[in-house]
Order: C-alpha cells, then sequence, then structure tokens
C-alpha cells in the first residue's frame, strides 16, 4: 500500500495514518497544509464554488481591469424610481419596466420607454450634419444653423391630426433626367396665374382677373385673336365682271371659300371688292335670274332677281344655321331663267365668317 494517497481536486499528498513513516508523514501534512493555505478554488486549487456558496452583501469590485463575459442575460431589480446618488455615475439599470443609463454626468438617459427604443429626443449626426426633432419639427442640418437637403421618394404631406389622410407628392414615373424647381420668392399682391420657365422657376405675376392677353399666349395655341381671324373668317379673290346666259347653276368665278368651323352659324356675306372705279353690282337681263348659296355642293338658300334690276345694291347676307362642325366649302352660283338672256356679278368678294 502507498505511503500517501494523492487527493483529486488539488492533488495534495495525504499520509496515510499508520502507514506512512513518522518523518515524511510530518513532511507530507507540512507541504499539503501550505498548499490549501494558498488555494484559490481554480481549476487544480480546489473545489470551484457554485452559486449556492456565494452571498454577495456589498458592491464586487472588477479592479477596473475586467470584464464579466460569457453572461446569457443580464437581469436587474426594477427600482422605483431612476437612481440619483451622486455616485450613481456610468451605470445602466431598470426603473420601473424601462431600461436607463446615467451617464458620468450623472444625467438619467431613458432607453427604452412603453415597450419601444425610446428616441424622441434622439438625433442622427455625420460630421457637422445633423437629423433631429424639435417641438414635433424634423430639422435636418448641413452645419449648426444652416439646413440641408434630404432625398427620398415619394413625400406624404397630411394634416397635424390624429388619423389624417395624406397628399402624396411624387416624381414622374420613368423620369428621364433630373431637374430643378424653384418656388416664388415671395407671395403676389393679389390672385394670380402661376409661371414656370425652363430653368424650373415658378413665378407670379400674371393677374387672374384679366391676365391672359395676347402677350401671354404664345402664336400656337390656337386661341388668338389674329387666329379666330384666319380660322373663323375667309374672304374669296374678287369675281371681276362675270356673266352666264346658262340655264343651269354654275360657278361664279372665284366666289368660292373654304372655313373650318366649330358648329356655330356660318354668315356668307357678298361685299364690294373696294374697286372705287368700278362699282359692284347683280344684274339680270331675264325675266328672272337666280343666285344660289352653295354649301359642299348643296343650295342652302337662293335668291331671285328681274329683268334689269340691281337686287342687291348692299351688301347681301345669308346665315347658314345649319352648318355642323366641320370643314365646308361655300360658293356662290347662279342661272338665268330663259336660258337665252344673262344675269352679270361684277366686283364681288365672298366672305364666310361663323358667328361668336
Amino acid at each position: 500500500m502507498s505511503n500517501v494517497l494523492i487527493t483529486p481536486l488539488m492533488n495534495l499528498s495525504n499520509p496515510v495514518p499508520g502507514v506512512d513513516p513518522g518523518p515524511d508523514y510530518a513532511n507530507n501534512l507540512y507541504n499539503s497544509l501550505n498548499i490549501i493555505d494558498g488555494h484559490n478554488h481554480s481549476v487544480g486549487s480546489g473545489n470551484q464554488i457554485n452559486s449556492n456558496g456565494i452571498l454577495i452583501n456589498a458592491d464586487l469590485p472588477f479592479a477596473s481591469l475586467y470584464n464579466l463575459t460569457l453572461l446569457r442575460s443580464l437581469r436587474f431589480a426594477p427600482q422605483s424610481a431612476p437612481l440619483s446618488l451622486a455616485t450613481d455615475l456610468g451605470c445602466l439599470y431598470e426603473s420601473g419596466v424601462d431600461l436607463y443609463f446615467n451617464d458620468g454626468s450623472g444625467n438619467q438617459v431613458r432607453i427604452t420607454s412603453g415597450g419601444s427604443v425610446n428616441a424622441t429626443s434622439s438625433g442622427i449626426t455625420s460630421g457637422t450634419a445633423s437629423a433631429s426633432f424639435s417641438g414635433g419639427v424634423l430639422i435636418v442640418d448641413s452645419a449648426s444653423n444652416t439646413p440641408g437637403n434630404v432625398q427620398c421618394g415619394s413625400v406624404l404631406i397630411g394634416n397635424n391630426t390624429a388619423g389624417s389622410n395624406f397628399v402624396t407628392l411624387s416624381a414622374p414615373s420613368g423620369l428621364a433626367s433630373g431637374y430643378p424647381v424653384v418656388l416664388p420668392s415671395a407671395l403676389p399682391g393679389g390672385r394670380d396665374f402661376l409661371t414656370l420657365d425652363n430653368s424650373g422657376n415658378l413665378a407670379t405675376g400674371v393677374a387672374y382677373a384679366g391676365g391672359l392677353t395676347t402677350s401671354n399666349l404664345s402664336a400656337s395655341a390656337g386661341i388668338l385673336k389674329t387666329q379666330i381671324q384666319s380660322v373663323g373668317q375667309q374672304i374669296s379673290t374678287t369675281c371681276g365682271n362675270f356673266s352666264s346666259a346658262s340655264g343651269s347653276y354654275v360657278d361664279v368665278t372665284n366666289l368660292t371659300v373654304t372655313i373650318t368651323t366649330s358648329g356655330r352659324p356660318v354668315m356668307l356675306i357678298l361685299q364690294s371688292d373696294g374697286n372705287g372705279s368700278n362699282p359692284s353690282l347683280i344684274q339680270s337681263t331675264a325675266v328672272f335670274s337666280t343666285l344660289a348659296y352653295i354649301r359642299d355642293g348643296s343650295i342652302v338658300g337662293s335668291y331671285s332677281f328681274g329683268t334689269g334690276s340691281n337686287v342687291f345694291p348692299g351688301i347681301p347676307v345669308f346665315f347658314d344655321y345649319t352648318a355642323t362642325a366641320a370643314t365646308h366649302t361655300y360658293k356662290i352660283q347662279g342661272k338665268t331663267a330663259a336660258g337665252v338672256n344673262s344675269f352679270i356679278v361684277a366686283n364681288y368678294i365672298l366672305v364666310a365668317y361663323e358667328a361668336a
């Protein structure tokens, strides 16, 4: 049998009574007691202490050099109020049901609130730029007291009320390239039209009342006075000295116009061509002659006049009130009753005008 037994946790030479001789017994016992006196319960230096063997009843320092590692979780004892002792600096704790941190100046920073991260007073910084809420307003600065830009998608604008609906401000889809839109420098003095130039500048200055004048409209808009004249009124060239002995309707030379209308009545006027040395006249050498107003090949009105009469000394006017919105060709035709005499139309023009 061996004189000593080696202990399993600290490898002590434990002398066996009655076996280990006197001097060795004393030496082994002496060495083992010295080892026991210096043990620290680490592996190989005594049995490690479990949690049941520890009662921490004062602050537990870590010598400011060591970390608390391999924790599954850290569980706090909830405090009835945020810690406020002079020594409560740099500490993390729970007050009520929320997590707090007291910084090195004693500021009690609330980290959670109502089950969420408490970010109502938090901010974002990057270099000199920052973004933070102030009085319910998100303020984005590129530097101190200097507004910064915001890049985003659509912007939803609502009312400052609970459950508000929103107006979504969006860029057009398939935007080929970026462009600026610059707001007016000030509000107008009254109700104005808003204009946008090719540099993206919005401007006012054209009064709402009576503000759309010729100078404000493009010549291609189709609604200028000059354009209404060129579209809504057509004038033929003069017929010169026209005469005919036809018993069937024939065109009076040049008294033809084409006009595009919007469906309003068309006024047809036979008017002197303005030749002061050769007065205008319409005359018949037959018992009866007839002049007809023709629209798109059909008679829409006609007048008869007798032998030797100048029946149209003034300005003959005819209203075509059945004309539809379309492009129409109007002309003047004439014939004689006997077919052997003649009628004369001299120095007239034909005017077609769509009524306003």
